[in-house]
């Protein structure tokens, strides 16, 4: 192909594999343009991403990236009307033992509670219907007790990723579809 795109986390630019993909690419004759992309490029996901460009040598090429959108500036922009006595809101108590075992091992891991006012949410990864620790939980209004996941809509837009693209799946399979996707708008700016 004339031209090739990768993407990985950041930290894959300096493994082993990395390496030998730039190695061989260069005796392909592509030209290897790197890049870290995040929210800077409009989206409400804390998520970086390692985008490679490889062009055929005698293609121009130059990374010009700016946002594609405004991003929101609070999470309550994003955030659908869930009643507070839905089904989805859970005291998670599990989730508060293992975060103090943690905190007690010297493990740096806690909660990400996030509420209308958070100005960011972190990443909401592949397995994000697994309740997991780490990742966002959204803060009941009225009862402090209760959290909830991010709603696949939700999802959707602090990805930036159009929700019609998951459209038919199960909501477990549209929230691994998105959580192995990149942020939408960083590669609309790519």
């Amino acid at each position: 192909p004339a031209i090739c795109i990768l993407e990985n986390v950041p930290q894959y630019g300096s493994t082993v594999s990395m390496h030998m993909i730039r190695q061989t690419l260069k005796d392909w004759k592509y030209k290897i343009h790197e890049v870290i992309v995040g929210r800077e490029l409009g989206a409400f996901e804390d998520r970086n991403r390692l985008c490679v460009i490889c062009v055929s040598e005698g293609i121009d090429f130059t990374f010009d990236l700016k946002p594609v959108r405004e991003r929101e500036k609070m999470l309550s922009e994003i955030l659908d009307k869930v009643p507070l006595d839905a089904d989805c809101w859970n005291a998670c108590e599990y989730l508060h033992a293992k975060e103090a075992r943690d905190q007690k091992a010297g493990k740096g891991f806690s909660m990400q509670l996030v509420d209308g006012d958070s100005s960011k949410v972190g990443t909401v990864a592949r397995s994000y219907h697994k309740w997991r620790s780490t990742e966002p939980l959204v803060k009941h209004p009225t009862d402090k007790k209760l959290k909830r996941l991010l709603t696949v809509n939700e999802i959707s837009k602090v990805k930036t990723i159009d929700k019609n693209l998951v459209k038919g799946m199960s909501r477990t399979k549209q929230i691994e579809m998105m959580g192995q996707s990149v942020l939408g708008v960083a590669f609309q700016a790519v």
